[in-house]
């Protein structure tokens, strides 16, 4: 039975970890496959692993050095926080960031992953990235792969790439491109921006698009609604909802100016409600303040059991202006049926088909997006047929088991398994 190894470097487990998540609890390919999987360890990213997962047999951490991860990036919160210029957790943070520019994090975490990889000796590597150029690590670990003498890499890559920076950049992608068997990208625009900002293989991307995991399908139908009784909302209201991180690149500025318009408009009544925290809480309420909004938005913050909530939007909303890919979050509301106002970047229009199963809006522009809302919020059959018309989509291009069969057989392709 083949190995495969996965490796990841992120702060937290969610996000792009969710594919992790997948591929290790698909039965369909553990019953083909040995799988192991190795992280960069930090305490947030080992608490959400035991949050996931009951059995840490073939799960190890290991020691990465990063200017933005455990040691340096927590070193330089605690300093701000001190509010000290000269404090030791501000030292710490220059020194991990001046080892990392002079490449002797490089140096360090080549040789750990090399060990590591001589250890395990896997038949194929499959490196989680966040985005491109992403964690440092996952690009060294290329590196160390070679060395090691593993034949058969898989670099996924789930946001949208960066530009190159300079020949050193340029040298690395060059060295990542020619020993990298498959790039992975969730939606098909983030594979045409991999090519275009680094120049990779065009015929070496693959699309594989995100999937939530078989117990979120599971229990996606059996979740109670819990928004109109914990809020009072009348059941002759319109319910518009949002979740992601309160900061710029989210949108919700724009939403608010788009629902300051609504208003202007004497639209049908409604009620929107953004939840999640983040650095533009304050300048989100101020809006609401200036809008007189305080009795139609409420940003309650984040949520356990989120989905119970969004079961209650009748229409979900999603006005990134900048740095997304293909958002877990519009498929969960397309798991509950849910129609979905999106905006034109990255792959959020591969995930709405405009007038089907949503609208598809200018990014940044809150005429636009107020237009779709209007439309929506007026019309109840037009609510219900165009989230059937998403949950059908999801179930059809997403599915969890759908999904996890184009791994197996991407796996299977490489590591030279009959496939069906």
């Amino acid at each position: 039975m083949e190995k495969i190894l996965i490796y990841s470097d992120c702060f937290v487990f969610s996000g792009s970890e969710n594919v992790i998540e997948n591929i290790l609890k698909s039965d369909e390919i553990k019953d083909k496959y040995r799988l192991h999987f190795c992280y960069a360890y930090n305490k947030t990213y080992k608490a959400g692993i035991e949050r996931k997962f009951t059995d840490l047999t073939h799960i190890t951490p290991i020691g990465i050095l990063s200017a933005y991860g455990q040691w340096g990036y927590k070193a330089e919160i605690k300093a701000q926080q001190q509010r000290l210029p000269f404090s030791y957790a501000r030292f710490r943070y220059l020194a991990s960031l001046f080892f990392q520019k002079v490449g002797l994090h490089d140096l360090y975490n080549g040789w750990v992953l090399y060990r590591l990889f001589r250890k395990v000796q896997p038949d194929l590597l499959y490196i989680n990235n966040g985005g491109y150029p992403g964690a440092r690590s996952c690009r060294i670990a290329v590196i160390s792969a070679r060395a090691a003498r593993i034949q058969k890499v898989i670099f996924n890559v789930n946001n949208m790439a960066a530009p190159q920076k300079g020949p050193v950049d340029k040298s690395l992608d060059n060295f990542i491109n020619r020993h990298t068997s498959i790039f992975i990208t969730a939606s098909q625009a983030a594979g045409r921006q991999l090519v275009a900002m680094r120049n990779f293989n065009a015929g070496k991307c693959v699309n594989i698009p995100n999937t939530l995991s078989r117990a979120s399908e599971e229990k996606a139908g059996t979740l109670n609604n819990r928004l109109r009784q914990e809020f009072n909302v009348r059941q002759d209201e319109i319910v518009l909802g949002a979740v992601g991180l309160l900061t710029y690149r989210k949108g919700f500025h724009v939403l608010l100016d788009a629902v300051h318009l609504l208003k202007q408009q004497n639209a049908a009544a409604f009620k929107l409600f953004v939840f999640g925290e983040g650095e533009q809480r304050s300048l989100l309420e101020a809006k609401i303040k200036e809008y007189n909004l305080e009795d139609t938005v409420f940003l309650p913050g984040f949520r356990e059991g989120i989905l119970s909530y969004v079961k209650d939007f009748d229409v979900f909303l999603c006005p990134s202006v900048a740095n997304e890919d293909f958002p877990y979050v519009i498929i969960e509301a397309m798991l509950l049926a849910k129609p979905v106002i999106g905006t034109n970047i990255a792959g959020i229009p591969e995930q709405i088909v405009n007038e089907h199963n949503g609208y598809i809006v200018s990014a940044g522009n809150a005429t636009e997006l107020a237009a779709a809302i209007g439309r929506l919020a007026g019309n109840r059959t037009l609510l219900q047929t165009m989230g059937k018309n998403g949950y059908d989509r999801y179930m059809n291009n997403y599915k969890n088991q759908i999904v996890m069969h184009l791994y197996n057989r991407l796996f299977d392709s490489l590591l030279a398994k009959k496939t069906d």
